[in-house]
């Protein structure tokens, strides 16, 4: 049982529970400990992807400029978010290169493998010999390619 005078107790449960403030924690991990510079977007992302998991929306497109944290918010962090709090979870992440797609797989994969996120869910244990799977199809219509992201 959490004790309620214990800061870092209560911030690790809000870490469980509130995507935002899993964000705030994950950013610095893969941005060289820089901080997040917080705007109106990433609550209005946040709130979108609650949707997603409380059930109330299955699709969902995010139209921002390049360089608005679209990517991280979703591919990286929501990602290994919903994976900590349910490892069954699988995930498709779909980019216009695989280069990228394999910088957003392993960005997943720093955020998992950190001391704070092992503790924060400690039921999602990263395989021994694949750790997070990612598939690169080949490239469809566009360009597109289909990695496949799944933590075992």
């Amino acid at each position: 049982m959490m004790h309620p005078n214990d800061p870092a107790l209560v911030l690790n449960e809000l870490m469980r529970r509130d995507f935002r403030a899993f964000l705030r924690k994950a950013f610095p991990s893969i941005r060289g400990g820089d901080p997040i510079s917080w705007n109106w977007h990433l609550d209005a992302i946040a709130h979108e992807l609650d949707r997603i998991d409380r059930g109330e929306n299955q699709r969902l497109l995010v139209t921002l400029p390049p360089r608005n944290l679209k990517s991280i918010a979703i591919s990286v962090a929501w990602v290994a978010w919903m994976l900590g709090r349910d490892p069954r979870r699988n995930f498709v992440c779909i980019s216009y290169s695989n280069e990228l797609s394999g910088k957003l797989a392993r960005d997943c994969l720093a955020i998992m493998q950190t001391g704070w996120y092992r503790e924060l869910f400690p039921r999602t244990v990263l395989s021994q010999s694949g750790r997070l799977r990612v598939t690169l199809r080949p490239p469809a219509a566009a360009g597109v390619s289909r990695p496949r992201s799944r933590a075992r």
